[in-house]
């Protein structure tokens, strides 16, 4: 199911004026609890790389969704690894779409 979604960005203050324009209620509203997060995209990526969002999925096993990817053609792009949120993989469906799979 649904679980989150990552910002990736260069100018996260940039991104916050943008998104908190067209959200703002659902971000900073007081009662807000977004599945939404922002991340500073720093040297690690190529400078070519666009800002981008990455969906999460969840699931309960991420070993045995990784195993799921695989045996239906998909490939894993980022090893699974610890995030304050939980243990996200970053994977590609047979198609080449992103999207994250995590385990909290």
């Amino acid at each position: 199911t649904f679980g989150w979604v990552q910002l990736y960005a260069r100018d996260t203050e940039a991104a916050n004026a943008f998104y908190g324009g067209l959200f703002h209620d659902a971000l900073f509203g007081p009662d807000a609890r977004p599945d939404f997060g922002r991340t500073a995209v720093g040297e690690v990526f190529p400078s070519e790389m666009p800002p981008h969002f990455l969906v999460h999925f969840r699931t309960a096993d991420l070993e045995a969704a990784l195993g799921a990817v695989a045996r239906l053609g998909g490939r894993m792009q980022v090893s699974p690894f610890e995030a304050s949120y939980g243990t996200v993989a970053v994977v590609a469906d047979n198609q080449g779409a992103s999207f994250a799979l995590l385990e909290r």
